[in-house]
């Protein structure tokens, strides 16, 4: 499974909404291979999760200077690599060093789906 760094955060508070049917069934089915113990490379580009997505055309994301910001900064955050394979521990890493100290809002604060992440605030 490959996962860009942002989808990170995407999934650690994902609560099944989503772009369309097809991407909350992809986002579930990755949550779960994750909490079964799977791993993931971590990627700077279009990922598993993107495969289902709407946004996605021709292999590119109709968002990619938005989306590449916030995987640079995840990345940077959170201290990971792209080729790392990483599995669920990742999350807890994400708490403590993004949501925990309320960095959330530099990467995420113009997403649409924002508003979710922040309901989980600290």
């Amino acid at each position: 499974m490959q996962l860009r760094p942002h989808h990170i955060l995407c999934i650690a508070h994902y609560e099944g909404k989503g772009y369309s049917e097809e991407f909350n069934i992809k986002m579930q089915a990755i949550i779960e291979a994750l909490k079964s113990g799977g791993q993931f490379e971590l990627i700077f580009g279009p990922d598993d999760l993107c495969a289902s997505c709407p946004n996605l055309v021709g292999g590119i994301c109709s968002s990619e200077e938005k989306v590449q910001r916030y995987d640079r900064l995840t990345a940077g955050l959170l201290g990971i690599t792209e080729k790392e394979c990483l599995n669920s521990e990742i999350f807890k890493s994400a708490e403590e060093k993004i949501y925990e100290p309320n960095k959330f809002d530099q990467i995420c604060s113009d997403c649409e789906w924002s508003y979710i992440c922040r309901k989980h605030k600290h």
